[in-house]
């Protein structure tokens, strides 16, 4: 009998072909088989999967089943409203073969050098530290974490422990929040897109200003560390050539991925990511080859493929039965309910941005993961998108949520880091959560400036 990781591997894989394949298609029985196989990807998810996913998977479940009794909606309809998230989990299950190209492709090992090689003083290594964890995280999500500490703590080996670990926690996850307020192929941008109906290209230009932003106020708070001194290079480490052309060959290769995106969503009339999500494989694979690289990076990224795709257990859970209630609660008169309590609490805008920033970064403190918490804010905002901008609530639904990657104490990156630096996590939240209310802040105020 095949293994748990085999069935999901192999479940995943044809749920993910189907609903690729039924956006061109568009067939009525193709969805309903979609939504059986997704179905199916449910019970093979649970075991393993973390307690907070499985317990957020059944209430959703349920919730949504008990709206499907009290509307009367006919039980044949119900493998149609597993499909509605599909394309988060095609994206997610297609970003794999981009971090395989950064590893095969050795851009990861410039990045290093480049934070190893002239940094003569703590603010100076932190802007640098910053600048590499900002462009690999883009590519490489949190194993860029990991890969950037062990590189960091050689250059801090001279100082107290609880400054290292701070300093890392600081420079590192508070890059990674600014880089992923933007990035492509963010998950959470796949789902605003998809709660507000913005696409990408819109809000783009005031994510990238948003995120310079931050950088900016980021480095200028980093004075703090010159008083510390750092542990002197040897000739031979300070000599390691850093090849600039490999890092804007990088940068470029994401730009070309970006604008050929936007040109075949508007060519094929599909949303976005969509794109992202088809052209991935065959851009990394010609992008491989031109690299010399192509049969090294084929063969990397199948073996890569057996081990990454079970693991999307967790977030095929939460996305399967987040995309059933939602669809439960668009098809029953719960929206009408919150209509008008929601719609007197839009006329003081301020007031509701507000207490979405804050619940976006206080419940990442206790436990809810930010997807949990975007989900949960897309149904309760959908009466209103009719009355504030889309793209206001795009930007500050981004920057609420994404605020926790730099300070939510059960969130992957912190808890990551606290591995790493073996500092508990409520106190890397503790050094960050002043920047990630900051950061959401200023997400709040150009949100508002949006309306």
């Amino acid at each position: 009998m095949p293994s748990t990781d085999t069935l999901r591997r192999w479940l995943y894989t044809a749920f993910v072909l189907l609903y690729m394949g039924n956006l061109f298609i568009g067939s009525a029985p193709l969805t309903v088989v979609t939504g059986i196989v997704a179905m199916a990807c449910l019970p093979i998810s649970y075991p393993g999967a973390t307690r907070t996913f499985r317990v957020v998977s059944v209430a959703f479940l349920g919730i949504g089943l008990g709206l499907l009794v009290a509307s009367g909606t006919p039980w044949t309809r119900i493998p149609g409203h597993f499909t509605s998230t599909g394309l988060m989990l095609a994206l997610l299950y297609m970003l794999p073969w981009i971090n395989n190209l950064i590893i095969v492709g050795r851009y990861e090992q410039h990045l290093g050098r480049l934070l190893k090689n002239g940094t003569d003083h703590p603010g100076k290594l932190y802007r640098r530290t910053s600048l590499v964890s900002y462009v690999l995280c883009i590519f490489l999500f949190f194993a860029s974490i990991p890969l950037v500490y062990r590189v960091l703590r050689k250059q801090l080996t001279r100082l107290p422990e609880a400054v290292r670990n701070r300093f890392a926690a600081e420079s590192v996850l508070r890059a990674f929040a600014m880089a992923t307020v933007w990035s492509p192929v963010e998950v959470f941008i796949v789902v605003v897109s998809s709660i507000t109906g913005v696409a990408y290209p819109e809000f783009l230009p005031w994510l990238l200003l948003f995120s310079g932003t931050m950088i900016g106020v980021d480095w200028l708070l980093a004075v703090r560390h010159r008083k510390h001194e750092l542990q002197p290079r040897s000739g031979a480490s300070a000599g390691e050539p850093v090849r600039l052309g490999k890092l804007f060959q990088l940068i470029a290769a994401l730009a070309v991925l970006i604008g050929t995106s936007i040109a075949l969503s508007r060519w094929l009339a599909i949303d976005f990511f969509a794109a992202v999500t088809l052209l991935i494989l065959p851009y990394c694979l010609v992008w491989a080859l031109l690299i010399h690289r192509g049969r090294a990076y084929w063969k990397y990224s199948l073996l890569a493929w057996k081990k990454q795709v079970p693991e999307l257990n967790n977030l095929a859970l939460l996305f399967l039965s987040l995309g059933f209630f939602n669809r439960m609660v668009e098809e029953t008169a719960v929206l009408e309910f919150l209509r008008g309590p929601l719609v007197s609490l839009a006329e003081t805008p301020v007031i509701l941005f507000v207490l979405i920033q804050l619940s976006s970064v206080l419940l990442a403190l206790v436990g809810f993961h930010p997807l949990v918490t975007l989900g949960l804010q897309g149904v309760l905002l959908q009466p209103l998108l009719d009355t504030i901008d889309p793209l206001s609530l795009a930007v500050l639904l981004l920057t609420a949520n994404i605020a926790s990657d730099a300070s939510g104490t059960y969130n992957t990156t912190v808890a990551l880091m606290s591995q790493l630096t073996g500092e508990p996590p409520y106190r890397i939240t503790r050094w960050n959560i002043g920047f990630a209310l900051l950061y959401s802040s200023v997400g709040t105020a150009l949100a508002l400036l949006l309306l």
